[in-house]
């Protein structure tokens, strides 16, 4: 027996199968509980023997793997915390629940995510249903109820059950005429059950084709995944570089305090030396314009301190006008393994931008398999099978007939393919562009772990540099001033180990926050930063 036949005696087994169950039905009460076993039967079949596999998509990259949370669940980051004395920890979980931008990306992988659910529920069994009621000008009336499954096939066809059924109350006088009749109605019910399944064999035939919407929506949530990733990486180095620079600042202003309070030993040091005469006017007047220059600086490292611990408090969702403290945190030197080929091998294997541009070079391709099959000719072959009942004065005593069935082949003539010829050209050239986007990224990436491993020997020497400057600066300082009480120097050699010394503990502060960023920088560079692990990052 041919394929064909075997599909035509399949249909019609079960179709006789259920005029037989609705046949054998008594005492029904109208018509739900013939929809009820038809419609049981169509998602078991459309279930079981064509059913369209739906994926769980699941991106556990780099070590992530957190459950999604509705629009509901995220309004829980709105909640205000209190706030004092904050540790490096307490700003990380502030800036996770109440940032503005982390919530919105957060949410933005939400909207995605529901986008795939969306498409991943038109590609299940579709149920839908009609009621309608009609009254005319004689007094008849006429109800009716629709419902039909649909279900779209791995192969890129469509499969179609579907019932209706009317019953209807018809006045004597519209059979009879002139002979009306207001006591006398008749009733009349029918329903008719079909099932349709239509293939296409040539264009838009095939699972590549008819997935290809599931795809791309999994596709792009998986790329949203990534994205969400990467920013919460870039977002935890901001506040962690937003934090140190902070108490770098706060830093800058105890030497700066040091500074003033050491013009002031010096002003109070020059007066007494010009009165034993082992100083000019001159030297005053330079320790009085130190003493000036250095209030003057405290106070504008403290308006910077402020406005970036303002700043600060935004990206923490905090408000502006509450007070907060940082806690002190020393930072400690360790120096980071300085293997190049070590990090670019990780970096080439783990960076998600880098999976995400050779999966859309995949993206493209199959975008261009998709163009080449549609420059095919339209061919498609449906098949209709229908059995209808009544009319019946009762809607149990209708009577279901054979089931008539259709056989029909559809051939498109392909005069004009410019449209077609067009689209597979565009895919191309996309195609194409994704290739050398891919190997751009790819040596921006070598360039990257390159750049951040120079930076971490540069700021490595100028610890080293700055260290030594400190205890250089101190010595020069003291030297300084035993000559200047002894009379043999100016002031201005005073003045000079002043500026020296506070800049190389200034200098000292910032190289450390520059190490300590740039080694986390190093970790989301090459790809194993991982955001869910920060607790033991940022110690």
């Amino acid at each position: 027996m041919s394929g064909e036949k075997i599909v035509l005696v399949f249909f019609e087994l079960i179709f006789r199968s259920i005029v037989s169950i609705i046949a054998g039905l008594v005492n029904v009460g109208m018509m739900m509980k013939v929809l009820t076993v038809l419609f049981v039967l169509g998602l078991f079949i459309a279930r079981c023997a064509f059913g369209v596999e739906t994926a769980e998509v699941s991106d556990k990259e780099n070590g992530s793997s957190e459950p999604i949370e509705d629009a509901e669940g995220s309004g829980k980051n709105s909640e205000k915390q209190e706030t004092g004395t904050l540790t490096i920890e307490d700003c990380i979980e502030l800036a996770i629940k109440q940032n503005r931008e982390f919530l919105r990306e957060e949410e933005g992988f939400i909207l995605e995510h529901i986008s795939y659910e969306l498409t991943r529920h038109n590609y299940g069994p579709l149920l839908t249903g009609a009621l309608s009621s009609k009254v005319d000008d004689a007094g008849s009336t006429t109800q009716s109820v629709e419902a039909s499954l649909t279900q779209r096939l791995f192969t890129g066809g469509d499969l179609s059950i579907s019932a209706t059924s009317t019953g209807s109350s018809i006045r004597d006088s519209d059979i009879e005429g002139d002979s009306y009749s207001s006591d006398t109605e008749r009733d009349s019910y029918s329903t008719v059950l079909s099932l349709s399944y239509v293939q296409p064999l040539l264009k838009d035939a095939g699972r590549l084709v008819a997935r290809e919407e599931l795809t791309s929506a999994e596709r792009e949530l998986t790329y949203a995944w990534r994205s969400l990733i990467l920013f919460r990486q870039e977002f935890l180095i901001g506040i962690v570089r937003q934090y140190y620079r902070i108490l770098q600042q706060k830093s800058t202003i105890k030497n700066q305090e040091k500074k003033v309070e050491n013009a002031e030993l010096l002003l109070e040091r020059s007066k007494a030396q010009m009165g034993r005469g082992k100083a000019t006017p001159i030297d005053v007047y330079r320790a009085e314009l130190t003493l000036l220059q250095s209030e003057n600086q405290l106070i504008d490292a403290k308006d910077f301190y402020e406005l970036s611990l303002d700043e600060f408090k935004i990206d923490l969702g905090l408000p502006t006008e509450e007070e907060i403290v940082l806690q002190e945190r020393e930072l400690q030197y360790a120096p980071a393994e300085n293997d190049v080929s070590k990090y670019l091998e990780l970096a080439l294997s783990n960076r998600l931008d880098l999976r995400t541009a050779n999966d859309r070079i995949e993206d493209s391709k199959r975008n261009l398999d998709i163009a080449r099959n549609r420059l095919r000719s339209r061919l498609d072959l449906g098949f209709t099978l229908q059995s209808a009942a009544g009319p019946a004065e009762r809607f149990k005593d209708q009577d279901f007939g054979d089931a008539e069935w259709l056989v029909e082949l559809e051939y498109e003539v392909p005069f004009d393919r410019m449209s077609e010829r067009t689209d597979y050209r565009k895919q191309l050239i996309a195609y194409l562009r994704q290739v050398r986007d891919r190997e751009k990224l790819r040596d921006r990436v070598i360039v990257e772990v390159r750049s951040v491993l120079r930076d971490l020997r540069r700021t490595e020497a100028i610890l080293k540099s700055q260290e030594r400057n400190i205890v250089v600066a101190e010595k020069q300082l003291e030297r300084a001033r035993n000559d200047y009480d002894r009379g043999t120097i100016t002031n201005r050699y005073v003045v000079d180990a002043l500026d020296d010394l506070t800049d190389a503990r200034n200098k000292y502060d910032e190289a450390i926050v520059d190490y300590t960023v740039a080694k986390l920088d190093l970790l989301r560079i090459v790809g194993t930063l991982e955001f869910e692990r920060w607790r033991d990052i940022v110690k």
